[in-house]
Formats: C-alpha cells, sequence, structure tokens
C-alpha cells in the first residue's frame, strides 16, 4: 500500500528506500564453463522466491563462479525483491535466512541500523500490486529496475515501532506457516489413499487382472457411459439477456473456471436466469462435471444443487448402482490420463466419444460408498483448513492496513 500522499503520525516518516537500505542486483556466472557450478555457494534463481522465507536453494556455485561474475554475497536478513519472472512473480519479496547469492533477476535491500528488516519485509510484501504497477513495460512483460526500487518510499516509524509492528505481523505469518503445512500434510494423505482405495480398495486379498490391471476380485471395469448419463453443456443465446441473471442467487452455470478448487460447486462466475435455465439440459445434484476442451481439460467438481454447465463441460449422471462420490475421486485420480487423451492439438479437445470410452473400476456399491466416505473425510479438513487459512489471511491484511500507515499504534 502507497502510504506516501497518508498523513502520519508526528513520529514517523516519509523515506526513500535507498535512505535506509543499500540495493543490489546479483547475476549469473556463465553456464558455459564448469568449473563456476556445483560449489558451496548457495545461488538462488527468481523463481524460488516463492518460498518467502529461504532456508535454502537449489543452486550452487563456486567461489570462482563468484569472482567471475556480476553476482555477490548477499547477508541474511536481507529483503529479495523479484524484478521479473513470468506470472505472478515479479513484484514478490522474500527474506533471505542465510548468506547467499542471487541471479539478476532478483534485487536484494540491506537494510540499514535504522530499519528493521522484519518491518521492512512486510511493508514491501503489503505493496505487491503496487510494486507490479511501476514496473516498466506492459503490465505482462514489464520489470522493475534498481532505480525505481531505490526511489520506493517507507513510511518509516521510530525503530521499536517497527520491531513490535513485525512481531504482530510475523506471528500472523507464523499461523499462515502452520496451516499450510498441514494442507500440505492431508494432500499428501489424499494421495496415498487414492491411490490404494481405488486401485486396491479395503481389505482384499484375492486379485484379479483386467483391462486397468490388477484389480479386487468381486470389482467390474466399466466405460463411463455404462455407469451413467454422458451430457455435454450449452449455452442459451447470449443475445437474448434475459436468459442470464446478475444474481448469485439464480440457476448455476458452470464454466472450466468454476471447477477445480472444491470438491462441490457452491457458485459460478455466471448464472442463468429462470428462463435461461428452462433453455438448456438441467444436471441432477452429485452430477460430476468435468472440463474437456483446452489447457483446464481434466478439471472436476460435484454439482451441489441442480445446475448447468456450458459446452466445455462433460458431465456424468450416474446411476443408482454407482456411488458419484467415488466416480469423482477415480476421475480425479487419472486427471493427467485424461488430459493425455485430448493429444497435443492447439486447442486440447476431448470429444464426448473418448471421454465416454474412459474405464473406471467399480467395487460393489457399499465398498463404494465407504471408500468414498474416507477420502470426504479428508477433503472435509482439508477445505476447513483453507478456510481457516482464508480467515488469518484476511486478518493479516487489515493489521497491514492499520499497522503500516500509522492509523492505528502499537504499545511500545
Amino acid at each position: 500500500m502507497n502510504t506516501e500522499h497518508i498523513k502520519l503520525p508526528n513520529s514517523w516518516s516519509h523515506r526513500k528506500l535507498n535512505e535506509i537500505a543499500t540495493v543490489t542486483a546479483g547475476g549469473t556466472p556463465s553456464t558455459k564453463i564448469p568449473d563456476y557450478w556445483g560449489g558451496d555457494i548457495p545461488w538462488m534463481n527468481s523463481g524460488e522466491i516463492n518460498l518467502k522465507r529461504i532456508k535454502s536453494v537449489e543452486g550452487r556455485i563456486t567461489e570462482l563462479g563468484l569472482s567471475k561474475s556480476s553476482t555477490k554475497i548477499i547477508p541474511k536478513n536481507s529483503i529479495l525483491l523479484a524484478l521479473a519472472g513470468q506470472g505472478t512473480t515479479r513484484g514478490k519479496v522474500a527474506i533471505n535466512e542465510i548468506d547467499l547469492c542471487t541471479n539478476q533477476s532478483l534485487a536484494a535491500i540491506m537494510p540499514s541500523k535504522e530499519c528493521n528488516y522484519e518491518f521492512l519485509f512486510q511493508n514491501l510484501e503489503s505493496r505487491y500490486q503496487e510494486l507490479r504497477k511501476l514496473s516498466t513495460g506492459d503490465s505482462g512483460r514489464g520489470g522493475l529496475n534498481l532505480t525505481i526500487i531505490r526511489d520506493i518510499v517507507i513510511s518509516l516509524p521510530p525503530l521499536p515501532e517497527q520491531q513490535k509492528i513485525a512481531d504482530i505481523l510475523t506471528t500472523v505469518d507464523h499461523k499462515l506457516e502452520n496451516i499450510e503445512s498441514q494442507i500440505a500434510e492431508y494432500t499428501k494423505l489424499k494421495t496415498g489413499l487414492m491411490q490404494q482405495l481405488l486401485t486396491k480398495g479395503i481389505g482384499h486379498t484375492k486379485f484379479v487382472d483386467s483391462e486397468l490391471g490388477m484389480i479386487p476380485e468381486g470389482w467390474e471395469i466399466m466405460m463411463i457411459r455404462n455407469i451413467g448419463e454422458v451430457i455435454t453443456g450449452t449455452t442459451p443465446p447470449t443475445k437474448n439477456t434475459e436468459y442470464y441473471s446478475d444474481s448469485r442467487t439464480e440457476y448455476l452455470w458452470a464454466a472450466p473456471g468454476d471447477l477445480g478448487d472444491n470438491k462441490y460447486i457452491h457458485q459460478t462466475n455466471k448464472t442463468l436466469s429462470k428462463l435461461g435455465f428452462q433453455q438448456i439440459r438441467r444436471l441432477p445434484p452429485k452430477s460430476i462435471l468435468v472440463t474437456c476442451v483446452g489447457s483446464t481439460i481434466g478439471k472436476i467438481g460435484l454439482a451441489i444443487k441442480e445446475m448447468s454447465t456450458n459446452q466445455q463441460i462433460n458431465s456424468i449422471v450416474c446411476k443408482k448402482d454407482v456411488e458419484p462420490d467415488f466416480v469423482y475421486y477415480y476421475l480425479q485420480l487419472k486427471k493427467d490420463y485424461i488430459k493425455s487423451l485430448a493429444g497435443t492439438h492447439a486447442v486440447p479437445l476431448l470429444n464426448k466419444t473418448s471421454f465416454s470410452n474412459i474405464l473406471v473400476p467399480i467395487p460393489p456399491l457399499s465398498e463404494q460408498i465407504q471408500i468414498a466416505s474416507i477420502l470426504t473425510s479428508v477433503d472435509d479438513k482439508t477445505e476447513s483448513l483453507q478456510q481457516k487459512k482464508q480467515e488469518f489471511s484476511n486478518l493479516k491484511k487489515g493489521l497491514m492496513e492499520q499497522l503500516l500507515t500509522g492509523r492505528i499504534r502499537v504499545k511500545v
């Protein structure tokens, strides 16, 4: 957040970054000279900025590589800022908790004694969108440079207040890191459970060969078209505005971007009016939605209530003796395989016939329900953690807006 034009408390001051820190950039030793690489000196690339707190990096260079390039040793507790990078990288910041070198796409900001490094990190992290707007060139390929970085204005409280603000925000960071660690553990657990339960089942000792390899005795192999009806979505005429609704309370109409984040589809970016909903095929609750066009092929979701989709999604309405949750998890396990069926066309496309012919192992209904229940319990825990993460993220955003501007003062 840019506080340059905000009235500050009397004890605060506006300072340019180059007045309170040394700003430099790194470099890359020649990759053509093997003697420059594989040494003991950590060397960081811009992609590792997402680690946020840098405890280790993959790259290593030698003393010779250090001396023969523009890279340099950056002392620990500096702030690293991505000057360039694909996607969302540019403008992100991190703290190096070890001495290291960086490539030329990272700026290193080494605070002076009058600036707390954690405070400066929190300040710059809160200004991500501002930093991206400061980039030279267009928004997609623009870059930051050292001149821009050095001219950034920091709203600086006295050092003891900096420390207190940093402590509060860092406490929230640690909570978020703990939640993210738990999410990662549950994600790993789910991956292992899916691989085990969806191919070997529960408590089986006898297995038979099949088109999908060894499966438990008593399971069947069925094509998707035999476990339920496959329905390709449609789009009501866009010229008729009466078919569409601006209200989230109207009828859900899913596109690929609405799938993939959570198991159930609670809302969609676009909705239909009652009239529009009557024009197209409706899907009952528990329908399985799978994207079949473009880069999002294989994204999957379950309808939580009656809804519809556009033509980039194929849906499965399962028969009564097939548990939709079980099929959902199996298709999730086979996401990469589903993608591979689309080929390498400029615009990947998994046609309805190929999708309908995908093979699925089907246990007896009672076992399907049992397996789905186990995996659902892991999903529920993960979703609860995701909600908690969002709550703490919102808390931190609010604290940043208040504490880093002096609107709320801390007791020192």
